[in-house]
């Protein structure tokens, strides 16, 4: 299963079928444990972030449990779900490569994997959640990196 949080949240299948995830509350709580894939997040912390109540927050996590996999660990609910397998930290771990390609002067590859790692934003970072997020403030900014990454290797490229 792959999933998207560049944007709004979306998920699909290993066959490329997207997979219906229900209204905006379970959007924005799915894309809040992707944040923080494959660790877990408290209780505490979702219900701040999404202004719920644990009845409601336990209720939406019983109805995204109906398409996703969630455990509920010492430390809170955790996504199964591996970071390279959710758009943002693809898109991180891209831009990194891709600006670790510019600065050993490798102007063709850091285009390739800037672009790639670009090609992945499908709107605002974590559109689905309400609040300003810290991670979506730095999504953004790793963006605006990237780009300007981008342009500097297309400028040496040419």
């Amino acid at each position: 299963m792959r999933f998207g949080i560049l944007g709004s949240t979306r998920a699909w299948s290993d066959d490329g079928a997207e997979i219906p995830l229900g209204g905006p509350a379970r959007r924005a709580l799915l894309a809040l444990l992707l944040a923080r894939a494959g660790e877990p997040v408290s209780p505490g912390e979702l219900m701040e972030e999404l202004g719920t109540t644990a009845h409601r927050l336990q209720s939406q996590i019983s109805r995204l449990r109906q398409v996703v996999e969630i455990a509920m660990e010492p430390g809170g609910y955790r996504l199964a779900a591996r970071p390279d397998h959710v758009d943002a930290h693809r898109f991180l771990r891209l831009a990194a490569e891709g600006r670790c390609a510019l600065d050993e002067g490798d102007a063709e590859r850091a285009a390739t994997l800037l672009r790639e790692a670009l090609d992945l934003w499908r709107g605002p970072a974590m559109a689905d959640v309400g609040s300003p997020q810290s991670f979506a403030a730095h999504l953004e900014e790793r963006r605006l990196e990237a780009l300007a990454d981008r342009i500097e290797a297309d400028l040496r490229r040419d």
